[in-house]
């Protein structure tokens, strides 16, 4: 087992229990959100460092040790049975990222390796012999097994040797080609240290299961109940509200929209922008797009005179991704002209959605 976290800036995040495993399925196979966050995320990495750092930090994250109250404290530590070494920066050591996956990955010591939320490192799972309860023990192995590791495979500049502390975490990923060794070989602590009072060490193993028993596995969160409260709330303010709200008809929604906008939602997404919602209104989509912690809002309409993009200058959004999401889409529809898409004809569109 290792533990998750949902919110590392949050102080007192809570953590849950959760198999290696199940963390390798969720970074080769996540939700589309996840997906388009990491593409972002990598896409921003190139255009402003610091950005990424700050927008890296909002992902869920992981801890390979288990804490007697739930929470990532070193005062709080029971034990680990499982380490990272984080190699980074690979790209400008000069280092080709699948050729160094590749040399990972054949050592049978690993028991995951997956790409970095930046797209340029790599981190490598281990598994001990036999969980580690002391965290000053846990900090003198892992150095001194970093480093040999990181010379034996010639990666000395990119292995980051300051993750020696028990509660160094890593940032979930999106990595299709996770590698995963369920019968990866363990790691012996005394290889690498002197271990002293090694049976004083085991006596504490009673008291430590009982701390962490009471852990939670990780489970599906459940929907916020906030919102429906609130209506109740309203409900109450004026009774009509909610039998007016179920008498409202629909929007209208013009089916060449409904026809496009999965394919159009991709296109977007394929540029690192992630597509928070999409809604129905009259005679269109609304579109809510982010970009880091930036928003944007736009409305997709088509009417008689084609297509249109109209951009939303509510309180909150950014203008220049405003203006940014009105080209990509614009872009899309100029491709909708060029490559004449089945099923829509070209005087679908209006020549006042076409990008100059």
């Amino acid at each position: 087992m290792i533990s998750i976290g949902n919110n590392i800036t949050m102080t007192g995040d809570s953590l849950q229990r959760i198999e290696l495993r199940a963390v390798c399925d969720a970074v080769k196979n996540p939700n589309s959100e996840m997906q388009a966050r990491i593409r972002q995320l990598r896409l921003l990495r190139d255009i402003d460092e610091k950005k990424y750092s700050a927008a890296k930090r909002t992902l869920p994250y992981i801890v390979c040790g288990m804490f007697a109250s739930g929470i990532r404290k070193s005062d709080d530590f029971s034990y680990t049975e499982y380490f990272i070494i984080d190699i980074d920066h690979l790209s400008d050591k000069s280092m080709e990222i699948e050729q160094i996956r590749a040399k990972i990955v054949a050592d049978d010591r690993v028991a995951a390796c997956f790409v970095s939320p930046g797209g340029d490192g790599l981190k490598v799972f281990f598994k001990l012999q036999e969980r580690c309860y002391d965290k000053g023990l846990y900090s003198r192995f892992y150095k001194i097994f970093a480093h040999q590791f990181a010379q034996d495979k010639g990666i000395m500049q990119a292995v980051d040797m300051k993750t020696c502390d028990v509660t160094r975490a890593c940032f979930v990923s999106y990595d299709p080609n996770v590698y995963f060794n369920p019968v990866s070989s363990t790691i012996r602590l005394e290889d690498f240290v002197d271990i002293i009072d090694v049976d004083a060490q085991h006596t504490l193993l009673q008291e430590v299961e009982k701390c962490i028993s009471n852990l939670p596995e990780k489970k599906e969160e459940k929907p916020s109940p906030e919102k429906s409260e609130m209506e109740k709330i309203r409900a109450t303010l004026n009774p009509d509200l909610a039998k007016k709200k179920e008498n409202r008809p629909p929007a209208y929604v013009p089916e060449i929209l409904n026809d496009i906008i999965g394919s159009l939602k991709e296109h977007i997404e394929m540029k690192g922008i992630l597509v928070k919602e999409i809604r129905d209104i009259q005679y269109g989509k609304k579109l809510t797009m982010a970009l880091g912690i930036k928003e944007a809002e736009i409305n997709l309409f088509y009417g008689k005179k084609g297509f249109s993009v109209v951009k939303t200058p509510r309180t909150g959004t950014d203008s220049e991704l405003n203006d940014l999401m009105a080209d990509i889409v614009n872009e899309y529809i100029n491709s909708m002209y060029v490559f004449d898409l089945p099923n829509i004809q070209r005087n679908q569109i209006s020549a006042s959605a076409l990008p100059s």
